[in-house]
């Protein structure tokens, strides 16, 4: 974060989160107040969490992101963190069918996201309005948390294979980083350990 070249404030936890850094990169790259980027998630929050952010609650967006363009799923840390491993054991499932299943209904919340006559976008009939949202899958998780490397990559599996079956966008930090921090057999920071 200390690198951070969109960085315009002094580094602390909450303005090194990617929400907020995308926030900055894209004001540099648009120039105009055409964007308003909301965080309406939560630290610890997992996909069953954000499903229910998204059907209860409209993702507690503020008026005029009531219908947003684009939402990021960025659970793909927690989606595979030990509370999820034993909310997994808790209800008898494999963590790859919990992860995968988690983020399917979420996947699922989102493309079936469309304004209702109640709602009336805007002033504009349901006819006009706009289409659900534009979904972006983000993977961000290079394992820590657990000791096989098939556990490691559960929702990257799930990320790709759904994401080609329902046609929204992957993203994958952690591809891209992954034989860099792998390669550094010397490190601890990504080795999983006691929990």
């Amino acid at each position: 974060c200390n690198s951070n070249p969109v960085a315009e404030f002094k580094p602390n936890r909450r303005n090194c989160a990617w929400p907020n850094r995308i926030d900055k990169a894209m004001r540099k790259l648009v120039e105009m107040e055409i964007l308003i980027i909301e965080n309406v998630s939560v630290g610890g929050a997992n996909s069953e969490f954000g499903r229910f952010l998204l059907q209860f609650g409209n993702a507690g967006f503020s008026s005029p992101m009531k219908h947003p363009d684009i939402i990021v799923h960025a659970y793909s840390t927690n989606d595979v963190h030990v509370n999820s491993v034993t909310d997994a054991a808790d209800r008898g499932v494999a963590l790859a069918e919990f992860v995968e299943g988690n983020l399917q209904r979420f996947i699922r919340q989102v493309l079936e996201e469309a304004p209702s006559d109640d709602d009336n976008c805007a002033g504009r009939s349901t006819a006009t309005a706009p289409a659900a949202p534009m979904l972006i899958v983000l993977d961000d998780y290079l394992g820590n948390e657990q000791t096989k490397l098939s556990d490691t990559m559960v929702f990257n599996s799930a990320m790709k294979r759904l994401g080609v079956y329902y046609d929204v966008m992957t993203i994958s930090y952690a591809d891209a980083v992954r034989d860099i921090v792998y390669a550094d057999t010397g490190e601890r920071w990504f080795s999983a350990g006691p929990w």
